[in-house]
């Protein structure tokens, strides 16, 4: 495992290129810069610093080019945002890549940014370690069919007394809290032409205050359960799993198989024009 503690600027240098001409979701960046040149010519300082021809050996340099290049082709990967009152708003990029993984937090009361690269297998728990600690909440488990949900499918009239599904939701999940947010999980690739990409599922989480934190999964049926910490770190690997597994009948669908002796991409250069 590695990790590199980047100002905004710096990390923009290092992600932006041909590969990438938008900001790592949900990452919130806008650079201090208002000339291109000026910016560029910093970029490419950056870039030289971060590398064997800098402050790395090249073993460090290459270790830090996976984890862009993990972030940048994704076999797999998570965006997760909320807010937490302990540490503030949460955002994090996180991806996996054959055997290894990526995260990219950002820190916003700091205003940086935090990568590190590890093994696949230790990607569920990083991501919910980055989670203040909460105990589960005290109600029992309780199911919901999705379209519920929606107000637009209530009757307009009901009996006296009588609760309907998404009162009963709202009762239990809409509560002062002291944090929550989301884990949304994709299939790979990224990048997909004028395609969506192919988002296989989330996962929420609650931080009730004087109760504590509950977890809500599914789609077209939503279960809030109380989140112990290991029913947490379940959920996420079976939705991580998942999408590998998605990703993988993508390819044998597509026929796009991956070139093992293919060389890792460099740091990648500037996009021009872009600020």
């Amino acid at each position: 495992m590695a990790t590199w503690s980047f100002d905004m600027e710096e990390f923009a240098a290092l992600w932006y290129g041909p590969a990438n001409d938008r900001m790592l979701y949900p990452l919130d960046y806008l650079s201090r810069f208002s000339h291109v040149n000026e910016r560029d010519r910093h970029w490419a300082a950056v870039r030289r610093e971060y590398s064997e021809h800098g402050r790395l050996s090249w073993n460090e340099a290459d270790l830090l080019r996976r984890a862009f290049t993990v972030l940048t082709a994704p076999e797999v990967w998570a965006e997760i945002h909320g807010v937490s009152d302990e540490s503030g708003p949460i955002r994090v990029a996180a991806a996996r890549h054959d055997r290894h993984a990526a995260q990219a937090l950002q820190f916003t009361r700091e205003t940086r940014i935090e990568l590190t690269i590890t093994t696949a297998e230790q990607l569920p728990a990083r991501l919910l370690a980055l989670l203040p600690p909460v105990p589960p909440g005290t109600r029992p488990t309780q199911t919901f069919a999705a379209a519920d949900l929606h107000p637009d499918n209530h009757p307009t009239l009901h009996y006296t007394g009588e609760t309907t599904p998404l009162q009963r939701y709202r009762r239990l999940v809409r509560r002062p809290a002291t944090g929550a947010g989301v884990i949304t999980v994709f299939r790979g690739p990224r990048h997909l032409g004028n395609k969506r990409p192919r988002k296989v599922g989330t996962m929420r989480w609650y931080d009730i205050e004087d109760d504590g934190r509950y977890l809500e999964t599914g789609t077209r049926t939503r279960t809030v359960r109380p989140a112990e910490p290991l029913a947490l770190q379940a959920a996420l690997t079976r939705l991580l799993d998942h999408a590998s597994t998605e990703y993988r009948e993508y390819l044998e669908d597509t026929g796009d198989y991956p070139n093992p002796g293919a060389p890792a991409p460099s740091t990648p250069e500037p996009a021009d024009g872009r600020t």
